[in-house]
């Protein structure tokens, strides 16, 4: 800080046209997967909502089944 608390950083453009440059220079960095990799994330996900469905289910039709036996 300099003095009086105001900032010493020169002053930086902003506005929408200032986002999409560092939008653009961000997506620049970014290390995409390979089409293999996104293949294989997407089977991964794919099988985890599968599976958590059916644990879902299972778990549905238990305590379906426990409230029925206690509260007819």
């Amino acid at each position: 800080m300099g003095p009086k608390g105001k900032s010493t950083r020169p002053t930086e453009p902003s506005g929408p046209q200032q986002l999409v440059r560092d939008v653009a220079l961000e997506l620049k960095r970014v290390v995409w997967p390979t089409p293999r990799q996104a293949l294989g994330y997407t089977g991964f996900v794919v099988l985890a909502v599968i599976v958590v469905s059916l644990l879902t289910v299972v778990l549905d039709l238990f305590f379906g089944f426990a409230i029925g036996k206690i509260v007819p």
